[in-house]
């Protein structure tokens, strides 16, 4: 629960106090009215790690705190993905990357094979071509892979499976929140915007990914392929939502991103 004897409650006063240059008083109370609406919206107790790229700085990795538990599964950049205060960071479609340092059969509490969310905000519209926003495979059987827009302009992902990715949908851009969601053994949602793109129930989970997964790119097996080079504001995974989780999650972010009008 939050605290009121705090000007932040419990959850946000450990990021706060993890970040070696904290954002502004503004900054901070907008990011604390996040994690409010997240613990309220019982969100928060889904989720295993939660990365809000959209700092005021980046200069100690203040970006790459793992808001759920700082300090653990912080992130890492690779070849230096660009940084942009209160946006993001965007990757170069090379090499550009980002290290999550979460291997979810290892380091899983809330998500499960048959119970995954994953969560991106993107300010950026990418057009027809292969580029994951978020992956990770042992190079087996258990790839989670969500990626942006594929040959012929849809959008896909595969949450603890082969290599088979159903469903996929056609969207007129890749801006805001978008979700990929496994909500049973073979069960899948996909949303933008708190809206149900399309749905499945005939994509069957096989085992948890064995690596960790990165963003801007797919980690194969420890081979580093298909690098995204949109922007993204956050990152998000954890166990499976349900439509108020949904609505919570973008709502809470996207105000974040008004607040500082860089929202899509």
């Amino acid at each position: 629960m939050c605290p009121s004897g705090d000007q932040f409650c419990a959850e946000y006063r450990a990021v706060y106090d993890a970040m070696t240059n904290p954002p502004d008083a503004d900054i901070a109370a907008q990011q604390d009215i996040i994690v409010r609406a997240l613990v309220a919206g019982s969100v928060w107790a889904k989720l295993d790690v939660f990365y809000l790229f959209a700092q005021q700085s980046n200069a100690d990795g203040e970006a790459l705190i793992n808001w759920i538990n700082p300090g653990t599964h912080d992130a890492t950049l690779v070849n230096a993905p660009l940084f942009t205060s209160l946006e993001g960071f965007t990757g170069d479609g090379a090499s550009a990357c980002i290290n999550t340092n979460y291997n979810p059969t290892i380091d899983a509490i809330h998500l499960s094979k048959n119970s995954t969310s994953i969560c991106a905000y993107s300010r950026s519209n990418i057009g027809a071509a292969q580029k994951t926003i978020i992956g990770g495979s042992s190079g087996a059987n258990d790839i989670t892979q969500c990626i942006a827009k594929w040959t012929g302009g849809d959008m896909y992902g595969n949450i603890n499976q082969t290599s088979s990715a159903t469903p996929n949908v056609i969207l007129a851009d890749t801006l805001g929140m978008i979700i990929w969601n496994r909500s049973g053994a073979a069960d899948k949602e996909f949303y933008q915007n708190k809206i149900l793109k399309t749905s499945t129930n005939a994509d069957n989970s096989n085992i948890l990914t064995n690596k960790n997964i990165y963003i801007f790119c797919f980690n194969d097996g420890g081979v580093l392929k298909q690098f995204h080079n949109g922007q993204l504001s956050m990152i998000s995974l954890g166990s499976s939502f349900n439509i108020d989780d949904v609505d919570n999650m973008t709502d809470a972010v996207q105000a974040y991103m008004t607040s500082n009008g860089k929202q899509v």
